[in-house]
């Protein structure tokens, strides 16, 4: 999926986008354990790693679809990269 949307988003062919990132916002907020950390680290981690600048695509590209609680893990996700601080489990609230 992560690979797909870098494909779309360096394409300029984002109509799908709204649908996919309510999708991993499901995921986060809805799934069990491992459902969510699909979401953190399947999804989100994904769009961060090589997999999308491979493509030439800026990951930060991303930032305007994300969810309320996908916006916090990216920021988790950013401070991992930057810091080496563990992500946590992020309160939906």
């Amino acid at each position: 999926m992560v690979g797909h949307l870098a494909d779309r988003l360096a394409a300029r062919e984002i109509s799908e986008f709204d649908a996919a990132f309510d999708y991993i916002e499901h995921l986060i907020l809805r799934g069990d354990q491992y459902v969510s950390e699909l979401g953190v680290i399947g999804y989100l981690e994904g769009m961060q790693m090589q997999t999308v600048t491979s493509r030439g695509v800026d990951p930060e590209a991303f930032r305007p679809w994300l969810r309320p609680l996908s916006a916090k893990y990216w920021e988790a996700i950013d401070r991992f990269w930057e810091l080496g601080n563990p992500i946590p489990v992020i309160d939906p609230d």
